[in-house]
């Protein structure tokens, strides 16, 4: 079968980026061999990735790219949790998470920089 391999890293691929909350999708401005790694567009998933904004593009690159953006990474995590600042992070993290829920809610208003200047 023709390009049997390539599809089973695509779900291999999209296992793994379910497990730490991201999506695959395909590129809008790549060609077919580019694949995006992006934000869920629901706000419920802000308890995984909290201090990412909704629906935006976090890599963009081939299906080998992509894999080795993932285990970057998960590597990443790993060496923050090693270095003792996990505790740290995901309390910052879901500090701003329900700070962002509640804006959303309408249980913040939202705060817009003002002008120094009087007129």
């Amino acid at each position: 079968m023709t390009g049997w391999h390539e599809y089973q890293a695509i779900l291999k691929l999209r296992d793994d980026a379910e497990k730490l909350g991201f999506e695959i999708h395909g590129s809008k401005y790549g060609n077919g061999n580019t694949l995006s790694l992006r934000t869920p567009a629901d706000p419920s998933s802000y308890a995984t990735l909290p201090i990412y904004s909704r629906d935006v593009t976090i890599f963009e690159g081939t299906a080998e790219a992509l894999m080795l953006f993932m285990q970057g990474y998960r590597a990443h995590c790993q060496y923050m949790g090693a270095l003792g600042l996990g505790k740290s992070i995901r309390r910052a993290e879901d500090k701003h998470a329900g700070k962002v829920i509640a804006r959303k809610m309408g249980m913040i208003k939202d705060e817009k920089a003002q002008d120094d200047v009087p007129f």
